[in-house]
């Protein structure tokens, strides 16, 4: 089911690919005060614009998927308040600058999707202390140096 609710709370809000393409705009203002949301899949949903800093009071998130967009400018750093996120995908947009050490703050990742988009900067160390990572896609961006040696 595309929207879940519990006493009048936004549990999941999930858009199916085949629906998606009808989406289109900017991420609303109202996705800000959907604080109980454990779900938030707009995956292929022809988003533009940034990814707000209210992503970050989204405390309850365990999946947040917006790939298959066409997102610009920067990751925010408050996306490192989103503590109980497994899961991060953000692949396939147009999002620039560099991954803010923050992301290490989200200790029960488990999937990190950041593949071809237009990152740059080193792959912070930080990246390592992520112990519950299982899958990290970071291909097709800009990064240099090396990566932290507890992920090779």
């Amino acid at each position: 089911e595309p929207v879940i609710c519990l006493g009048g709370n936004v549990l999941q809000f999930t858009v199916s690919s085949f629906s998606a393409s009808e989406w289109g705009g900017t991420i609303a203002t109202e996705v800000g005060m959907l604080i109980n949301m454990s779900s938030f899949d707009i995956s292929g949903g022809n988003l533009t614009g940034a990814i707000p800093t209210y992503i970050g009071k989204l405390v309850m998130l365990k999946t947040l998927n917006l790939g298959r967009n066409s997102l610009y400018g920067t990751i925010p750093s408050k996306i490192g308040a989103l503590r109980k996120l497994s899961m991060l995908s953000l692949q396939n947009n147009k999002l620039t600058g560099t991954v803010p050490a923050q992301v290490a703050n989200l200790n029960v990742l488990e999937y990190l999707l950041l593949w071809n988009n237009k990152l740059t900067g080193i792959i912070p160390k930080e990246f390592g202390d992520l112990v519950n990572l299982r899958y990290l896609s970071i291909g097709h961006n800009y990064f240099t140096g090396t990566m932290p040696p507890q992920l090779v």
